[in-house]
């Protein structure tokens, strides 16, 4: 990668100790592999946190994939989960109380429990000797009632058996359960036995495990028929099931999960050796971190080191933006300059630039400490919120960074989320991630990366740049410009399975003759998303509507109605005295909206008769 940092989409990553490991499901390549140096004593270490015992209590509803849900915090976030038991709850009879005695270091308490507080109704965290635990009922053991015992393809009733479980898995383990629809109704880790190693999903007793990693004495009970016998096939997810997503625009303060760079850094990154700049994002990372929604973002006072990075970036890059940006973006850039301090001397204010964005399309900007898993990301579009990061690159290669920084919020994003249809196309697609797999996701983010951080347009027939990562990357936006056999018109579903790429140029790149063209090709993909409902977002509100019925879907309707009722108002008024007001094509484009598909497959016009 050369002169940008690429998209705030997190990347597809899990933590496993102190390093990063790249998901196999995952299919873009978001991080390079870190040069080591020879002698590892000129690298200075950041300094090991020392892992804490910690008690967790929380309140599950007594649903069909609560706990899984809940546990998988831990395993994302790789905290080793050391004992589990459970009680019915004291304040609701269709509830149940979990006491999750887990070893995690202090840094990461903060995220684990912003993360956790998403999946379960109350929450407490002791710190074991601090005089904090709760008066939680010694374990019992599990009785001698159903039991599972659990094979490579189906899983039957039988009496109690044990099982070695890897700690890291215990979730995916326990999703077999939630996928059959089986109630768990206890869960208890009996004895950590590390003479037992497993690599294989589940160890049967009487079985040669391979070698892999110390497993636990697992027991688990469920709700179930004495008869059954299922089957391990995939059942379709009800809406209790679907994954996590915010419904008001302040539940994203629960939806930052950060997976790389904050205040840790890579041995490959420019800043790994510097204190001073450690220091510096560490600062940066604070601010993030302790930001919530509806307050003001902290203004930065930037070092004059900080300042000349920036100065050095925007003045290489104001020489290509007139003959190359598209139009709506040099549009807005002499308002960023009026009114929120654009210039090669001053670095501006994330706060001012995000009370102009708000003014010109509803777009609010939020201080972010690193890369933001894609879902994450992707959630904060949808209530018209984008996570910016304040932070300057180092100053040791200006056209180089292998995160994004302010130069590429500031300079190649700003200008376009001031733009209303390219703010609305934005929203879809954030919109469309909503509730949808990771599977999904993962396809939503890369049409991200090659529209709005690679995306190119074709204007007066020329090819304009409206992608954030060229516009803030001088050396690929020449490649991009100078490479027209690598340009493809946009098309989602070949898009999605384009590899993504960091550190180099891409291998192609995609254009659209309009925003409007990409937003309808976006609105088409978006309807193959598995959901069992529609989703709105209500301005007035800022929350997102789940239309699930009848009732729900005819509300909107009486809304929109009143919003055609002023349009059709004032066609009569303009259309005399306005000869380029065209109402057959505005007739037509509402026509088109309100076409539905009935069973067979036939498409059929709903018209409301007065």
């Amino acid at each position: 990668m050369s002169g940008s940092g690429k998209p705030l989409l997190g990347l597809w990553l899990y933590r496993s100790g102190e390093d990063w490991t790249y998901k196999e499901e995952n299919p873009i390549l978001l991080k390079k592999q870190p040069s080591i140096s020879k002698n590892a004593e000129d690298i200075p270490q950041p300094p090991d946190t020392e892992k804490e015992r910690i008690s967790v209590i929380f309140t599950l509803k007594n649903q069909v994939g609560g706990l899984v849900r809940a546990l998988q915090t831990f395993q994302d976030l790789g905290i080793n989960v050391q004992h589990i038991e459970s009680r019915p709850s004291h304040d609701a009879d269709n509830q149940v109380d979990f006491l999750v005695d887990i070893e995690c270091e202090s840094r990461k308490l903060e995220q684990m429990g912003r993360l956790l507080k998403r999946e379960v109704v109350t929450m407490v965290i002791g710190r074991y000797g601090s005089g904090e635990e709760s008066d939680f009922p010694p374990p019992t053991p599990l009785s001698a009632t159903a039991s599972f015992g659990i094979t490579n393809n189906n899983m039957s009733l039988s009496s109690p058996t044990f099982y070695s479980v890897v700690p890291e898995h215990m979730s995916q383990h326990l999703s077999t359960f939630q996928q059959h629809n089986n109630n768990l109704c206890d869960y208890e880790i009996l004895s950590q036995s590390p003479q037992q190693q497993l690599v294989t999903a589940l160890s049967l007793p009487g079985s040669n495990p391979s070698p892999g990693g110390a497993a636990q004495e697992v027991a688990v009970k469920a709700d179930i028929d004495s008869s059954t016998h299922i089957p391990a096939a995939h059942h379709p997810r009800d809406y209790d099931d679907m994954p996590w997503f915010p419904k008001k625009i302040s539940d994203i303060d629960n939806a930052q999960n950060v997976l790389m760079y904050g205040s840790d850094l890579d041995a490959d990154h420019p800043g790994f050796k510097d204190p001073v700049y450690r220091k510096r994002r560490e600062h940066f990372f604070r601010i993030a971190m302790n930001y919530k929604h509806g307050q003001p973002i902290p203004k930065v006072k930037y070092t004059p080191e900080e300042i000349k990075t920036w100065g050095t970036v925007f003045r290489e890059l104001q020489k290509l933006y007139q003959k190359h940006a598209c139009k709506e973006y040099l549009e807005n850039w002499p308002q960023l300059v009026k009114y929120c301090g654009y210039r090669e001397d001053n670095i501006p204010q994330l706060q001012d630039v995000n009370v102009f964005l708000k003014r010109k399309t509803g777009f609010q900007l939020r201080p972010v400490a690193g890369y933001l898993s894609p879902r994450d990301f992707l959630s904060g579009l949808a209530f018209r919120v984008f996570h910016c990061t304040q932070y300057m690159r180092h100053s040791s290669d200006p056209f180089y960074t292998p995160e994004p920084d302010c130069c590429h919020e500031l300079l190649g994003h700003m200008p376009l989320l001031a733009n209303p249809s390219f703010a609305q196309f934005s929203q879809e697609l954030g919109l469309a991630c909503l509730g949808a797999s990771e599977e999904e996701v993962n396809k939503l983010a890369t049409l991200y990366f090659f529209t709005v951080e690679f995306g190119l347009a074709k204007q007066d027939g020329e090819l304009k740049i409206y992608g954030a990562g060229l516009l803030s990357s001088v050396a690929e936006l020449k490649h991009a410009i100078s490479s027209p056999e690598k340009v493809k018109r946009f098309d989602p579903d070949e898009t999605c399975k384009q590899e993504c790429i960091i550190t180099d140029f891409q291998l192609g790149y995609w254009y659209t003759d309009s925003f409007e063209e990409a937003k309808e090709k976006m609105r088409t993909y978006a309807e193959q998303i598995q959901r069992p409902f529609g989703l709105r977002y209500n301005p007035y509100t800022q929350s997102v509507e789940v239309l699930s019925n009848a009732q729900k879907i005819t509300a909107v309707v009486s809304e929109l109605r009143g919003d055609l009722c002023i349009v059709n108002s004032a066609l009569k008024k303009i259309s005399a005295k306005d000869s380029t007001l065209d109402v057959n094509r505005i007739a037509n484009l509402l026509q088109t909206g309100l076409l539905v598909q009935n069973d067979d497959g036939a498409d059929e016009k709903y018209n409301e008769k007065a």
